[in-house]
């Protein structure tokens, strides 16, 4: 059994956030599929009228820069702990998948606050934000701009990985190939 670190999503969050499929998984009727969670999020966050934009660019190594966007609940609103939950997600997951040395955000203050506690030392997202210094080599920082034309612009370079094709490789197989 593989033990959980993350803190449970709170009540408010959940009620925002989790959504069964039309058809439940045989091995576990509990399942909420992220993308029709996102879908739903995504509805009710577009039927309220004072929503707004959360955007945030995750700075990486040549200058390379990741960006996204995220419609958010106001800080007054029941569905804000939602809208906090999955920016630190999205956030996370590009991270991951790119890497980063920093954060910059703009959007809501208290959203922007609540994810600068959780990407710190303490925090939510600690792991990550004690990671990423120990593979780049540079401190880690997030920071929070006013306006989205002072985050940096999106930029992206391919990273070649190697071009010879003879002696060791490392692979892996996802299952259902021998089908």
């Amino acid at each position: 059994m593989c033990e959980v670190t993350d803190p449970k999503m709170s009540e408010a969050a959940a009620k925002y956030l989790l959504a069964k499929p039309a058809v439940a998984a045989p091995l576990d009727p509990d399942f909420c599929p992220f993308i029709v969670s996102k879908r739903q999020y995504r509805q009710r966050v577009a039927e309220c009228a004072e929503a707004v934009d959360f955007e945030f660019a995750l700075l990486r190594p040549n200058g390379c820069v990741g960006r996204d966007k995220l419609p958010v609940f106001p800080e007054d609103h029941e569905g804000f702990e939602s809208s906090l939950f999955l920016a630190g997600e999205a956030i996370r997951f590009m991270l991951w998948q790119r890497g980063g040395l920093g954060l910059v955000l703009c959007g809501p203050a208290k959203l922007c606050e609540g994810l600068t506690a959780a990407y710190s030392k303490g925090g939510k997202y600690e792991f990550e934000s004690v990671t990423m210094p120990k593979i780049f080599a540079v401190e880690w920082s997030v920071s929070t701009v006013a306006t989205v034309a002072e985050l940096p612009a999106a930029k992206e370079e391919p990273v070649v990985c190697g071009k010879v094709a003879s002696g060791c490789r490392i692979a892996f197989d996802l299952g259902k190939s021998d089908v």
